[in-house]
């Protein structure tokens, strides 16, 4: 392959090693095989250059590619190959053994909505480049900050004194395909078909703006019934040039309505009544890294390099929970292999300043019970009780399964309730209000799962626990250190449920934390 290059086109010359990557991945994934894994580090790679937010060339001459993340020693081959000569000699040895055209299923183009947290990493890295452009005074992701779990479109709205000007650094960014100038903006699309809408206001206009593209058609539709019965409107020449959403909110007779609660169920009503939570719940609340798995089970990371990475991202403490033995999908730990990892966990605690707490991810069975004997859960710190299997039991069945696990005296945490894959797998189904009946007989915790494909539970349920007085854990679901972070997912569902801090238990000191979930406590 030969890709047209011009003195100093540095971008277009990333883009086109981009573009390049992309199809060497789409003929991998034709191979079948394990070459499909190897395809996605390919896609991996292009998106990694297409965010890169320096000069390629500099990046491969001072011998820093393998720093850029998805880009290892393969990879960086390929590309200095690719950047020096203009040619790739796997995507020639591919398109000889797959002569003619890719055919239309090899198309990489998104099916169906996008991922929260896809959508929320697309996002921040375009805000990040258009951040540096000097006359960029405020960029925020619009619609995503109300966290629904999927969306259709990535909305962002940019305020600068000079619209011109930062709509032609818009169209610039590399990974935005066909990028077209719009009178609102820049539209394009991502090389996975995800439409990309860039709104470019003024500083004055972006107060207003943000709530006119943050809520959903429903709450703004409410906001427009109040300004018109105070003889107002959602405009500027209404209301002025309020300087933040709170003046918006207010001329309208309410106090701040925070952005994940704009869906109109129920905030509306709560604001006039001044029943909105007075402080939301926020990411650096969560101090401890709750439902973390290892390589013991079918984590990737040794339980060291776990304990280090939830220690430099700040967290107090960590629990250990590899799967029981039923989970032999996930490599389940057995009795013996559980004690091992104890004395592991009690070597690990010597080197490390963050708390290790000892537990398991314990499966529900089939008949209501708990994976594990009584006398081995006795001396565990924490354990987190979950559905793995048999999810598509009637209603009735899996009620009575439920209900049964959560009279167990060791039940202290539900762990992702319904058992729901975001666009790939349906809640389970159960009589909810049964369950929290038992719930709240039990005291028991409820797990806010912030793996990007679970987001289990969904907020309205959510409310609908937090009612009966149930308490939450907001968990990582963790099976790798990068994967720490996704705590911030599983904060924003639960300051979609409209909880606090105090309503979250790993909100608490270790050993409160401790007190609090222990089982047979």
């Amino acid at each position: 392959m030969m890709i047209e290059r011009m003195p100093g086109a540095v971008k277009t010359d990333r883009v086109a090693i981009a573009r390049a990557l992309r199809e060497i991945g789409r003929r991998l994934a034709q191979s079948g095989g394990d070459a499909r894994y190897r395809a996605r580090a390919y896609e991996r790679a292009a998106r990694s250059l297409e965010r890169l937010p320096e000069d390629l060339g500099r990046v491969i001459a001072e011998g820093r590619l393998q720093q850029v993340p998805a880009i290892g020693p393969a990879l960086a081959g390929v590309i200095t190959e690719l950047y020096e000569t203009g040619r790739s000699e796997r995507l020639e040895t591919l398109r000889g053994e797959q002569p003619g055209e890719l055919p239309a299923p090899a198309a990489t183009k998104r099916r169906g909505p996008l991922l929260f947290a896809h959508a929320d990493e697309e996002a921040e890295a375009l805000i990040a480049f258009a951040q540096s452009w000097p006359a960029t005074r405020a960029m925020r992701a619009a619609g995503l900050r109300r966290a629904t779990e999927t969306v259709d479109s990535i909305e962002i709205l940019a305020a600068s004194r000079d619209r011109a000007g930062l709509a032609e650094h818009l169209a610039s960014y590399p990974p935005l395909q066909s990028a077209l100038k719009t009178k609102e903006g820049v539209a394009g699309e991502l090389a996975d078909g995800t439409s990309v809408q860039i709104r470019i206001t003024t500083p004055r206009e972006e107060p207003l703006a943000l709530v006119r593209h943050t809520g959903s058609p429903a709450h703004l539709a409410r906001l427009e019934t109040l300004a018109k019965g105070r003889g107002l409107s959602l405009t500027t020449r209404a209301l002025g040039t309020p300087k933040t959403e709170a003046e918006v909110y207010g001329a309208l007779g309410l106090p701040f309505i925070p952005p994940e609660l704009r869906e109109d169920a129920g905030e509306i009503e709560a604001a006039q009544q001044d029943r909105l939570p007075p402080r939301l719940i926020e990411e650096t609340d969560v101090i401890g890294a709750v439902h973390c798995h290892t390589v013991a089970s079918d984590g990737r990371h040794t339980l060291l390099q776990m304990a280090r990475a939830a220690e430099a991202r700040g967290f107090r403490y960590l629990t250990v929970t590899d799967h029981s033995p039923l989970a032999h999908y996930a490599h389940g730990l057995s009795v013996d292999r559980l004690k091992a990892q104890w004395d592991e966990i009690a070597q690990v605690q010597e080197q490390v300043g963050i708390r290790l707490l000892r537990g398991s991810e314990c499966d529900i069975t089939r008949d209501g019970g708990l994976d594990w004997p009584d006398d081995v859960i006795a001396e565990m710190d924490v354990l987190i009780v979950s559905i793995h299997q048999r999810f598509k039991l009637d209603s009735a069945a899996m009620t009575a399964r439920v209900r049964r696990a959560i009279e167990h005296p060791a039940f202290k945490i539900w762990g992702h309730p319904f058992g729901r894959l975001v666009g790939r797998r349906p809640p389970i189904d159960i009589d909810f209000a049964a369950v929290l009946d038992t719930l709240a007989e039990a005291r028991a915790a409820v797990e806010i799962n912030g793996d990007p494909h679970r987001l289990d539970m969904e907020p309205a349920l959510v409310r609908r626990a937090h009612a009966r007085g149930l308490r939450f854990v907001v968990s990582t679901d963790a099976h790798a250190t990068g994967e720490l972070g996704y705590v911030r997912y599983g904060t924003l569902m639960a300051r979609r449920g409209w909880l606090a801090a105090e309503d979250v238990l790993n909100t608490l000191p270790a050993d409160e934390f401790r007190r609090a979930v222990r089982p047979f406590d």
